[in-house]
């Protein structure tokens, strides 16, 4: 079930399923839940699941000016509040591990286990070019795939035909085109901010999962790199794995998380 609540002022899109101890999911930057469902509702079936579309993503309000992660972390905080929840399991996925890692680091009282899948790791000192990479990328997602999908999308016949790609991709068109400022900002704070650093102060029991066919912008190497990174973290790769963890691979998912954090509590 998804809900809007106000943290810090702004109208957040909350995915509610499940009963346990509390896992709060933060998504990556396309944010949409339709994207992450399979992911949220395997683990529902362990943990009393808060799915947490950022400012500027999925059906989240944009922030009224650009955000640095300075501003996302105390709104993870914010949430926690909202709820009621004094402690529980922060999960980051794509590029919601950043936000994940840094709560984690700056606030550890309310995390008792920080999980990571998937998350890109871009060093100011190795990738001076991600900035234009990045660009380029964007222009590219809007101009020659969101934009066509979404205008396909309109037009039954093709709907038809290619369900899949029509609908994920015109999803994307107006969260690319509302967010961009947004996207734009946090992009170049990430390539700007030494997140291994962050790593390496943290200081909660930590879990990385990695897909199998890892991709350009998150090679399975990222995982290896954050798992040195963070101290006394446990590494899990899931051979074939797609990025986002759909249909039998949110199960795997699920009891690979499950299954760490029962061992943690023994």
């Amino acid at each position: 079930m998804e809900e809007r609540i106000l943290a810090k002022g702004i109208c957040i899109n909350i995915w509610r399923g499940g009963s346990g101890e509390p896992l709060f999911v933060i998504t990556g930057w396309n944010g949409s839940f339709p994207e992450n469902e399979d992911m949220l509702v395997a683990l529902s079936s362990s943990f009393d699941v808060y799915g947490i579309e950022l400012p500027g993503t999925g059906q989240s309000d944009a922030p009224p000016k650009d955000w640095s992660f300075n501003d996302f972390i105390p709104l993870v905080g914010a949430i926690f509040d909202h709820y009621g929840v004094e402690r529980g399991i922060v999960l980051g996925h794509s590029f919601g591990w950043v936000t994940a890692l840094k709560f984690a680091r700056y606030f550890p009282r309310h995390v008792s286990y920080l999980i990571i899948s998937n998350g890109p790791i871009l060093s100011p000192k190795k990738f001076w070019g991600a900035g234009v990479i990045f660009s380029l990328g964007f222009l590219f997602c809007i101009v020659l795939i969101a934009l066509p999908c979404w205008l396909l999308s309109k037009i039954v016949p093709f709907k038809k035909c290619i369900p899949g790609l029509v609908e994920r991709f015109g999803r994307q068109y107006p969260y690319l085109t509302r967010s961009r400022g947004v996207m734009r900002k946090i992009l170049r704070i990430v390539i700007e901010d030494d997140t291994l650093e962050d790593a390496k102060n943290v200081n909660v029991p930590a879990l990385i999962i990695g897909s199998g066919k890892g991709g350009f912008f998150v090679p399975l190497s990222n995982c290896f790199t954050l798992h040195k990174a963070l101290k006394g973290s446990n590494l899990v790769v899931i051979p074939g794995a797609p990025h986002d963890f759909t249909g039998v691979w949110a199960q795997k998912f699920s009891e690979i998380v499950g299954d760490w954090v029962i061992s943690k509590k023994l």
